[in-house]
């Protein structure tokens, strides 16, 4: 097919792509890696025109997205249990921790165990150090209520 009329089709069926990237299959693993990666990326409904957007939503209701087979079937889809809230202990901001970490020993822990997905002991928390600096009174971050988180917006 002439390079020029694939170009047309692929604009006249995606309404806005006129890129077209066409290669030789030189590694069949790495082109299936590459198409499974750029097929299950989501659609984010906020680029998309109203009408589009309901008419994705319809269209893709109930519809089972991904599956396994074949040497896949062990990978699970469905997604971690999150632990119990009740657990957790605030550390510190984010941007606080980051900004301590080559000064501080807890802070650089707090990094390690997180990109390293460690489990961190009691005493790293950077927390006392936040409110210094924010000039807040220390209270225990676990206890403080908080809002409830507002529900998804669909577009």
């Amino acid at each position: 097919m002439p390079y020029q009329k694939l170009r047309e089709l692929w604009y006249f069926y995606t309404q806005d792509s006129q890129v077209l990237d066409i290669r030789v299959v030189r590694d069949p693993k790495t082109v299936g890696d590459y198409v499974a990666r750029y097929a299950s990326r989501p659609c984010e409904l906020s680029n998309l025109p109203f009408k589009q957007g309901v008419e994705v939503i319809c269209a893709l209701h109930g519809r089972r997205l991904a599956g396994s087979w074949g040497t896949a079937r062990d990978i699970s889809f469905r997604p971690r249990k999150i632990p119990d809230p009740e657990n957790w202990e605030y550390m510190g901001s984010w941007m606080l921790i980051h900004g301590m970490k080559e000064t501080d020993d807890r802070a650089a822990a707090i990094l390690e165990a997180y990109y390293n997905n460690l489990e961190l002991g009691e005493g790293f928390s950077i927390y006392e150090v936040e409110c210094f600096i924010d000039g807040n009174e220390y209270m225990n971050p676990n206890k403080v209520e908080v809002d409830p988180k507002p529900p998804p917006m669909l577009f």
